[in-house]
């Protein structure tokens, strides 16, 4: 950030937010970058290391840095979101989130907290990312209510990207409720269609 982000947040760090500290981390990092007078960006995700932590903390014998349960994560996860929106309140220019979840509790609480700091759906310091062919209903929902929406596509082998994608299915449990929702919305979507045209009017 110190090198790239002079004058607008083009590099970003990313917060765990399955980890206990992640709230004092993010905290911090702020503070430091703002000392040095260069804009900040964060990805929040929730994390998906969970078996590599608990593995670790048991082999060198410290306490485990992971949340208790998966509602403490969601707490920290939108702890962070009220810590980012506060300061992009303050500093618009300076400050970018990408909510990066495919959780539709905490979409939908990013999008009421920013009509309640005032953000600006459309002004880039607040955008939401999923990954391509997850929680896509959440995707098209937000690009249809005027949220700026990233969707990232993993690249290359299966070998590389398979790994990837199953640590995003791990890291986020709804994703396999959206999945079956999204099959529910397409056959809905399907009866519809193959009922106009069978018996337009």
């Amino acid at each position: 950030m110190l090198n790239y982000n002079h004058d607008k947040p083009l590099v970003a760090y990313t917060y765990q937010n399955y980890l206990k500290g992640t709230e004092e981390l993010l905290k911090r990092d702020i503070e430091y970058i703002k000392s040095h007078g260069v804009a900040f960006s964060a990805k929040l995700v929730r994390g998906a290391y969970m078996d590599k932590e608990r593995m670790l903390s048991k082999k060198h014998e410290y306490p485990c840095p992971i949340n208790n349960c998966y509602e403490d994560t969601s707490d920290t996860y939108h702890k962070s979101l009220e810590i980012l929106f506060d300061e992009t309140r303050k500093n618009r220019t300076k400050f970018k989130t990408v909510v990066a979840s495919h959780n539709e509790s905490t979409v939908l609480h990013a999008a009421d907290r920013m009509k309640e700091f005032d953000i600006d759906k459309q002004d880039g310091s607040v955008v939401f990312g999923q990954v391509d062919g997850m929680g896509d209903q959440v995707s098209y929902a937000l690009g249809r209510a005027g949220y700026l929406v990233y969707k990232s596509v993993p690249y290359g082998s299966i070998e590389d990207t398979l790994p990837y994608l199953l640590r995003r299915l791990l890291e986020n449990r709804s994703v396999l409720n959206g999945v079956r929702r999204e099959r529910e919305l397409l056959r809905s979507a399907l009866k519809h269609r193959l009922k106009q045209k069978c018996f337009p009017g």
